[in-house]
């Protein structure tokens, strides 16, 4: 879950940084979103029932997010 929630929090990054406005982007954002379950062969319904369910728990969920800033820090080193 930490590597998809990973390229999901990149692909929405970009997306705000690029066009600002959530109407400009949230189609292209949607296909994006869709590669990226697709890789994983899970759904857009398991990814947010599984972001739900790890969020509703703060401390495991602060756990994920802290990986996906290592695991972002370490792919830049490593660039």
């Amino acid at each position: 879950m930490v590597k998809i929630m990973g390229e999901v929090y990149l692909a929405e990054m970009h997306y705000q940084k690029s066009f600002g406005s959530p109407n400009l982007y949230l189609d292209p954002l949607d296909k994006t979103l869709s590669g990226i379950f697709k890789k994983y062969r899970i759904s857009k319904r398991q990814y947010e029932e599984s972001f739900s369910y790890y969020a509703a728990n703060p401390a495991v969920f602060s756990e994920m997010n802290e990986q996906i800033i290592q695991d972002y820090n370490n792919e830049l080193i490593q660039k």
